[in-house]
Formats: structure tokens, C-alpha cells, sequence
């Protein structure tokens, strides 16, 4: 599902020899995310137990994380969803630019035919040319002139290939069309799944709160550091990073003034010029993967099955945008999610 930026520009740009070339590409279509969608719809209504504010405190936290960590699922996967489709309109800009000299080439050889059944009429009589000339279009043109069987008065070759290449553009736009509506409608039903999820949230700290209160328990507090000077590009990722500490949480946000996980690591990246994709699952596969003990700051930390990241600051500590209703906070690297791994940019 989710596929690194980059990834595929060398074939992408071998796509530019052409349509009629050894170069051609062929897209097919796939599902996306179905399968993954579903799984989340069944964990939201799993999870979407009444709140009672004389409940158990830690019944409600237990709640309130596995709510936390769908609505993490959730947003990753909108943020892998968008990316392909930014991918799949580049890729049909691209077909239309490559296929854009052949449509050229059907026209003027509509021009040029007509000219033809225009003379071969009025000096020959010929009757069947009539309903060339109503043609009106390269593509009807060509049309009729295969069903009247006349194509040998031209360049049989060249009315062939034109004839393929057309199908062979509308076939695979039509496809992409297909990709990009269906990529379109997941992102609506995913954003629908997260504000749900959100909403079930908010009553759920409503809830702590008030059973916090009668039962004298206390929220719990993210970290204060005081950061040591950290050279180079590694410490301008940091000190961006920890610039926003107290933004709040925005799901498919990547700043200025909010952030989901993999947002704030991107935001971060961008003050030193390297861009990284809005996925965590994409950041994890386009940088090198390290073991736990080579972590320096500035690295990215994951959890949860990638579903969600943040950024090591040093001293065992994380960056990170939590989740909705938590700003941007400083936690311990063993702070409560599960451990997934380490990269590095650098």
C-alpha cells in the first residue's frame, strides 16, 4: 500500500519514449486499502463503548489508548492514501503530455484525408466518401474509413498505429480515472472514520476527567528537557522539531499550526531541504534502517506497526505529535506505544 516517494522515477521517466516505443508503461489497477479499511471500521466499533463518568479510571485509559491507536491507523493510512493519489494524477499528466503528438498526428492526418475525399469526390464522384466527410473528428475519421474499407487510398501503417496508440491512451486514462475516484472516495470515508473517532475521544477525556477528579488521580505530564547544543543539520531538525512542543494535534497536518506524527518529522526535515513523504510507513521505507543503540538525535523512531513516529532528541527521550487531543510533547523512547524500530536520514 504505501510506496516511497521516489521510488519509482526510473520508470517513470522511461514512460517519456513514448507510447508507441519500447518505453511504453502499463498501469493496472489494484486494490487500495479495502481490505485495511475494513479491518479499521471493525476496530472503531469495537472500541466505541458507551462512557459512563462513574467507570473505573483505568477503564476509561484503556479506552482512551486503544482509541489513540486507531485513530493513529487511521490517519496514516489517509496520509498513504493521498500520497497515491498525488502519484496517480502526476502519472496521468504524464500520459497526456506523452500521448499529446500523436493526437497532433490524428488530426492533421484528419486534414489532410479530408482535403483528399473532398478532390476524389468532385473529380470521381465517389459516393461512399460522403459519410467521411461527416466524420467530423481524427478519431471518427479513422473510424469510418476502417469500416468502409477504404484505408488503402492512404498510409496504411500510419493509420494503424494512430488507431492503437488512440485506443491504448483512452484505455489506460479511463483506468487511471478509475484509480484516482477510487483513491478519492477511501480518503472521504477515512476522514469520516477519524472525525468519529474523534468525537468518541472527546467524551472519553470528558469522562477522565471527571472520574480523575472524584477518584484524586492526576493527568500526567509530558517531559521538560533542557536541550544540549547538538551540531550540524542534526541539531536544526531538532531544534525545528522541538520549536513546535505544545502544537496541537492535526491529523494530515504538517504545519504551522498543527501536526500529525509523520508531519512533524517532515516539517522538521524541511528546514534542513530534505523532503520526506507524509507517511510514516513511507518515511520508514526511504531512510536506513538502524539498530536501537546507533540512535543520535534527529534519527526517527517508530511504533505500533508504523502506524505511528517521532523523532529521538537524545538521552532516551522523543519529539512527537501524539494524538488528537495531546500537543506536541516530549516523552521517554519507552513511553507506552510498541516498539517497531529505528532509521536514520544521515
Amino acid at each position: 500500500m504505501n510506496t516511497p516517494l521516489g521510488a519509482d522515477n526510473s520508470e517513470r521517466d522511461s514512460a517519456q519514449a513514448g507510447p508507441a516505443g519500447p518505453g511504453r508503461r502499463h498501469w493496472s489497477r489494484t486494490g487500495l486499502g479495502v481490505a485495511s479499511i475494513a479491518a479499521l471500521l471493525v476496530a472503531v466499533a469495537a472500541s466505541s463503548t458507551p462512557a459512563y463518568a462513574d467507570r473505573d479510571i483505568e477503564e476509561i485509559e484503556e479506552e482512551l489508548e486503544t482509541s489513540h491507536q486507531t485513530l493513529e491507523e487511521v490517519v496514516e493510512e489517509y496520509n498513504a492514501i493521498r500520497v497515491e493519489l498525488e502519484d496517480t494524477q502526476e502519472m496521468i499528466a504524464e500520459l497526456e503530455d506523452t500521448l499529446e503528438p500523436y493526437e497532433e498526428q490524428l488530426e492533421q492526418l484528419y486534414e489532410r484525408t479530408s482535403a483528399f475525399i473532398v478532390t476524389a469526390h468532385i473529380s470521381q464522384g465517389l459516393g461512399e466518401f460522403e459519410r467521411l466527410l461527416e466524420a467530423g473528428s481524427a478519431e471518427a475519421l479513422v473510424e469510418r474509413m476502417t469500416q468502409l474499407n477504404a484505408a488503402n487510398m492512404y498510409d496504411v501503417a500510419l493509420i494503424d498505429e494512430l488507431v492503437e496508440v488512440s485506443a491504448e491512451y483512452h484505455e489506460q486514462l479511463q483506468l487511471l480515472e478509475d484509480m484516482r475516484e477510487d483513491i478519492a472516495a477511501q480518503e472521504e470515508e477515512l476522514e469520516s472514520m477519524a472525525q468519529t473517532i474523534e468525537s468518541e475521544i472527546e467524551a472519553l477525556q470528558n469522562d477522565w476527567s471527571e472520574a480523575a477528579l472524584s477518584q484524586g488521580t492526576a493527568s500526567g505530564v509530558a517531559i521538560d528537557y533542557d536541550l544540549p547544543y547538538i551540531p550540524g543539520d542534526r541539531g536544526k531538525v531538532v531544534r525545528r522539531a522541538l520549536s513546535n512542543i505544545g502544537a496541537p494535534y492535526g491529523w494530515g497536518s504538517s504545519g504551522p499550526n498543527a501536526y500529525d506524527c509523520s508531519g512533524l518529522v517532515l516539517d522538521a526535515y524541511r528546514e534542513i531541504g530534505i523532503p520526506l513523504p507524509h507517511n510514516a510507513a513511507a518515511q520508514y521505507n526511504q531512510t536506513t534502517p538502524i539498530s536501537r543503540d546507533a540512535l543520535q538525535p534527529g534519527d526517527l523512531v517508530f511504533y505500533n506497526g508504523l502506524a505511528h513516529m517521532g523523532m529521538y532528541i537524545g538521552d532516551g527521550l522523543i519529539i512527537h505529535a501524539s494524538t488528537y487531543s495531546k500537543p506536541a510533547q516530549i516523552v521517554s523512547l519507552d513511553h507506552g506505544n510498541s516498539w517497531y524500530g529505528a532509521t536514520t536520514v544521515f
